[in-house]
């Protein structure tokens, strides 16, 4: 295969991908409908991918229309806690920590909000550690602390704080 037909058979796969991006999101729906549809497309993407990534189609498509759920009625806590669930799935970490944290100044969180939460937030901090940033990291494993107690995310917040240099894996 040349350069050239490789970039042609790139080029017509990602603009193929985009028709197929652009067609995830049903226009028209109710917030409702959106949110479901969400939940639906998360539990099929459950079904065909080991692990979670935005970036694998059908996650994309369950978090677009969580997103449009929302945009739809952003009142709804149910819709936003769907939306706060699948960013954290999709990895998508200060997305959900921004979602965590809104919907926890709206009311009080469930055990399992709690749970996704706390991973969002634990995450935040294990990143910016990794970054070499570990003043960075202290809210986020405070809050994560908060949310959830969990013996690795005080090490990781030891370790921020300089308490610690070590970190156990994850």
């Amino acid at each position: 295969m040349t350069r050239k037909s490789a970039f042609h058979t790139l080029t017509t796969l990602m603009l193929l991908a985009g028709i197929a991006q652009a067609q995830g999101l049903e226009q028209g729906l109710t917030a409702e409908q959106y949110n479901t549809r969400a939940l639906e497309l998360a539990d099929k993407a459950k079904a065909q991918y080991p692990v979670a990534f935005y970036d694998l189609m059908g996650w994309k498509e369950a978090v677009q229309n969580a997103e449009a759920a929302v945009k739809a009625e952003p009142d709804n806590l149910d819709y936003q806690r769907t939306l706060g669930m699948l960013y954290t799935q999709t990895q998508v970490w200060y997305k959900a920590y921004q979602v965590w944290t809104g919907l926890e100044a709206k009311t009080t969180l469930d055990p399992e909000a709690k749970a996704w939460a706390a991973l969002s937030a634990a995450r935040i901090g294990y990143i910016r550690i990794m970054s070499g940033k570990p003043e960075e990291a202290q809210p986020f494993l405070e809050a994560s602390l908060r949310w959830q107690n969990n013996p690795k995310v005080q090490a990781l917040l030891e370790r921020a704080e300089g308490r610690s240099s070590a970190i156990n894996d994850q």
